[in-house]
């Protein structure tokens, strides 16, 4: 069972997880803004920018649930969005709001469409995950290549360097998590050094995942462009190829040009949110090898044995719980009970866009955890452990 299991995980790492890989471009859509240096350091009009990208992400979220089902539905959607703007004051109750748009909801269906109600619900609360969250994307200096080679197609893609997730906190852009994107690296080395990829790859390979590793754990309090230029002089450290270099980068190939532009956007690049679930994957099978340990729940998956599986609906779990991540906004209605019912569950899914709260769920959980363990010592602070033990 031990080598089915390895080789059931190499399977989905090389044929599933390698197509997504692939994906390290940018797509530049109305969902995005770019900016200068000049006009980030303005974080007042960043900050309207990023209002404007939400109600147009929503909008759209909006229309692809609704078109087909509701009357009116232009009209819906704006009542919708100017319902979700109201959460944005902080003191505005948000099981309020969420009623009141699933009554305009039902109100608008036409006659034949049923949904259930839970489904309303459900994607309601993506919805105030997404207005309520503070976090976005910061795409800055990317490789834009251009090939005009169809005169019926001109072909773009632009591939960020350095990926910045942050938010606003205070009228300044904090910095949350930073990493590199090795697919454009890659390419880069490849068109200075006039080296095919699969040769950079093999020469360079774990010089940018070093590289990258120390990116990771680099953000150093600084701000974004100190950030940036002190990235630049490490890749040098690693591979030798400096930023002026970079730049020039059209010398040696006129099909690509540097941009040393920053793009703004709430979309993740495919491979950046794979990126985490590789590494795992391979973790696991190092584990697997090396100790002959094979988790159970893994174990019980993979063998279609029927796992633990509860209601998150069920009334139990809309009870309190003792942790919570302090946060300016609460959890939804959904988080919280995810939050009761996750020991109870062997396998949780939780899935969603950037800024649908995911990340802020799990927090959530850990923060219970934590409190809930030490609650439990506090219990048992005079009892003899020992002696319990024993008995």
């Amino acid at each position: 069972m031990k080598k089915e299991i390895q080789n059931t995980l190499k399977y989905y790492l090389e044929y599933e997880i390698s197509n997504i890989l692939n994906s390290s471009e940018l797509k530049i859509s109305k969902n995005s803004i770019i900016v200068n240096k000049e006009k980030l350091q303005n974080v007042k009009k960043i900050k309207q920018e990023l209002e404007n990208i939400k109600e147009k992400k929503l909008s759209e979220k909006i229309k692809q649930f609704i078109t087909g089902k509701v009357k009116n539905p232009e009209e819906l959607n704006k009542q919708i969005i100017q319902e979700l703007i109201k959460l944005e004051i902080s003191d505005v109750d948000e099981i309020i709001i969420m009623s009141n748009i699933k009554n305009k909801i039902k109100e608008n269906l036409y006659e034949k469409v049923n949904i259930k109600e839970k489904a309303i619900e459900n994607f309601i609360y993506k919805l105030c995950d997404i207005i309520q969250s503070q976090e976005f994307y910061l795409y800055s200096h990317y490789i834009t290549y251009i090939n005009n080679q169809n005169q019926n197609y001109k072909e773009v893609k632009n591939l960020p360097i350095f990926i910045f997730n942050c938010d606003i906190y205070e009228n300044d852009i904090r910095i949350i998590e930073v990493n590199v994107n090795p697919e454009t690296l890659n390419i880069i080395l490849s068109v200075i050094l006039k080296k095919d990829i699969t040769e950079v790859v093999l020469d360079y390979g774990d010089e940018i995942e070093n590289y990258r590793k120390e990116i990771i754990n680099t953000i150093d309090g600084g701000d974004i462009f100190h950030l940036i230029d002190l990235y630049y002089s490490k890749l040098e450290e690693y591979t030798t190829i400096s930023k002026e270099q970079i730049k020039n980068i059209y010398k040696k190939n006129k099909n690509y040009r540097m941009n040393e532009e920053y793009i703004i956007t709430l979309d993740e690049l495919a491979a950046q949110s794979i990126k985490n679930i590789k590494e795992d994957i391979e973790a696991l099978i190092e584990i697997i090898k090396n100790d002959n340990y094979i988790p159970k729940t893994l174990e019980k998956y993979l063998k279609n044995v029927e796992i633990n599986k509860k209601d998150i609906n069920d009334k139990k779990y809309k009870r309190p719980y003792l942790g919570n991540y302090k946060n300016e906004f609460g959890v939804s209605q959904i988080q919280y009970q995810i939050t009761n019912a996750i020991k109870d569950n062997d396998i949780t899914a939780i899935e969603g866009p950037p800024g649908t709260g995911k990340t802020s769920l799990l927090k959530e959980i850990i923060a219970n955890n934590i409190v809930e363990r030490a609650n439990l010592i506090l219990e048992n602070w005079d009892e003899d452990l020992e002696y319990k033990k024993s008995k």
